[in-house]
């Protein structure tokens, strides 16, 4: 019995390990094959994962590099355009001549010549000069009345804009046909005649001494040294002049409407600049 006990243990210690048949060894390799496709297909994914992270970081610093240059460009436009807004201001103070320290000192200054203007216009309302309507510029003709002797060829001192002065028709009488024109000199009938500044002249010789537009209808004109010129080329021509029209300048001050609109819109100008430059950064950062 024991003999037998053990020749079956020897026997079953030396015996074989079991065998693998094709199929099965078929079975493992392919097993092995789609894990290793896994994972390949696995790193794939994650280096496009990482791929597309350092796209969106780039794109985040490429924008926040726009951004900061946006802002040194607004910066830059907002300081320019306070630059500009100072030489405009300095441009007003040399022609007016009022010393203007600040924008708000030159809009103070307006408002007070405008409230000035106004009254002086509530008590203009009630005098003889203005039966004619607000337009104190306007051309008047002349009436047929008698005659006067030839004006003098002697420029009377300048009055601000809006004094009754510029065409005054209480201060001289005149009509008939006796009359010389300030300009050419040829007598001037009753039909074709005006008074402006104190002269007679034919509505023919009205006219800018440089440009030779008319100036009949034209409410902005002024007169420097017995020669007549529209708005713009007298300022031209006192410009030019320098200290030759200085005295000129000093009387007669550019019209407040026209030294407030020049402001305004030097104002409105930096306003819509720093607008569109803040409009821009808001498009470019959505």
């Amino acid at each position: 019995m024991r003999l037998r006990r053990s020749l079956g243990s020897r026997a079953t210690a030396s015996a074989p390990p079991p065998s693998v048949t094709p199929e099965q060894l078929e079975a493992q390799i392919e097993t092995l094959r789609d894990e290793l496709r896994q994972l390949r297909d696995a790193h794939q994914r994650q280096g496009a994962q990482v791929a597309a992270l350092t796209a969106t970081l780039e794109q985040l610093r490429g924008e926040m590099a726009s951004e900061k240059a946006e802002k040194r460009k607004i910066a830059a436009s907002q300081d320019a355009t306070d630059y500009e807004l100072q030489q405009a201001i300095d441009a007003l103070q040399k022609e007016v001549g009022s010393g203007f320290s600040s924008a708000a000192a030159a809009m103070a200054a307006l408002e007070k010549r405008m409230a000035a203007a106004e009254s002086f216009a509530a008590r203009a309302k009630g005098t003889e000069d203005s039966a004619a309507g607000d337009s104190a510029r306007a051309v008047k003709p002349l009436a047929a009345e008698a005659p006067s002797p030839p004006p003098v060829r002697s420029e009377p001192p300048e009055s601000p804009r809006g004094d009754s002065s510029r065409l005054s028709s209480s201060s001289k009488r005149y009509g008939g046909g006796g009359d010389k024109c300030f300009k050419c000199g040829k007598t001037v009938y009753a039909a074709e005649s005006f008074l402006a500044q104190g002269h007679v002249l034919h509505r023919e010789c009205f006219r800018c001494a440089h440009c030779d537009a008319k100036l009949l209808n034209s409410p902005n004109w002024e007169m420097l040294k017995g020669d007549f010129f529209c708005q713009a080329h007298f300022l031209q021509r006192v410009r030019t002049d320098g200290g030759r029209a200085k005295n000129e300048l000093q009387e007669k001050e550019i019209p407040f409407s026209e030294l407030q609109a020049m402001i305004l819109q030097k104002l409105h100008e930096a306003e819509q600049q720093y607008e569109d430059g803040v409009a821009r950064a808001r498009m470019s950062h959505s």
